[in-house]
């Protein structure tokens, strides 16, 4: 990925390239940010249509919850990208990162195709700033009815950018592309420094910020588009996600069921992986 490793001066959107596999140390089809953001659009899709089997009127309640198979009862990519608490070096947050941008760049290029941004029209900009913004219990937003302020922010920034004719990164943009640490808002926990309307907000960079932003994400392109859809175009992918998904299952219940309630969920994150050998 270009221009990824020194900021030095302002970088641009056209540097950066996420098919680019900067995960050396993962198997093949999974060494790209995009292969990551494929791989929870993909995962999210299967889930869905498995949730509709079960409650077609309720997919998403408690009940259903219980009767779903191991595999999506338990957040195996979640736990890939979940950064450890308190380590905000590069190396800890890249694949949350880089997967979090993959997906937001991608929603924003569907979503434009309906808000067809153009430089100087401050209604549009407005009202695109106004759906990707509001909250999770607003009606009529991006991402209403689901958490992640990383995706909206992240969105915002893109918006931003394509409003002003903007090539050059926002300095929360240059993060997500680097994960230098000096970019980051001080504060009690570290924020991701993005400017929203003109007034700075930071947004504190919790250990499931990442996770619950890329699941947003994921199951936003998914209900614009289908579940089906996202299926058929991954097809060759899906026996392999799914041996990842069950492995994941089996080790996150050995390990529960091993380990005392106090070390469960982030620590493992320290350690976890599940990749197809």
């Amino acid at each position: 990925m270009a221009g990824t490793s020194d900021l030095g001066g302002s970088m641009n959107a056209s540097d950066i390239d996420l098919k680019a596999p900067v995960f050396g140390d993962h198997p093949n089809s999974w060494r790209s940010p995009d292969d990551l953001a494929d791989a929870f659009v993909l995962a999210w899709s299967l889930e869905s249509v498995e949730r509709a089997k079960i409650d077609p009127r309720d997919p998403y309640s408690a009940n259903v919850n219980l009767a779903l198979p191991p595999r999506f009862r338990f957040d195996t990519l979640g736990l890939l990208i979940q950064q450890v608490p308190g380590d905000t070096s590069s190396s800890a947050t890249h694949r949350g990162r880089l997967t979090c941008l993959a997906l937001v760049w991608r929603l924003f290029e569907q979503l434009n195709q309906e808000w067809c941004l153009q430089v100087g029209d401050f209604g549009q900009y407005s009202l695109a700033l106004a759906q990707a913004t509001r909250g999770s219990h607003e009606l009529g937003g991006v991402f209403s009815g689901l958490s992640g302020n990383f995706a909206r922010c992240l969105l915002s920034d893109r918006i931003h950018r394509a409003s002003s004719g903007s090539l050059a990164l926002t300095r929360a943009e240059s993060w997500f592309v680097t994960g230098r640490q000096d970019l980051l808002a001080p504060g009690p926990v570290e924020g991701v420094p993005f400017t929203i309307a003109g007034a700075s907000i930071p947004v504190p960079l919790t250990w499931d910020a990442f996770v619950l932003s890329v699941w947003s994400t994921a199951r936003v392109l998914v209900q614009r588009n289908s579940a089906e859809q996202y299926i058929a175009k991954y097809a060759d992918r899906a026996s392999t996600l799914l041996d990842i998904l069950d492995d994941g299952a089996e080790r996150i219940a050995a390990y529960q069921r091993g380990a005392p309630w106090q070390m469960q969920g982030r620590t493992w994150a320290m350690t976890f992986d599940s990749w197809p050998q």
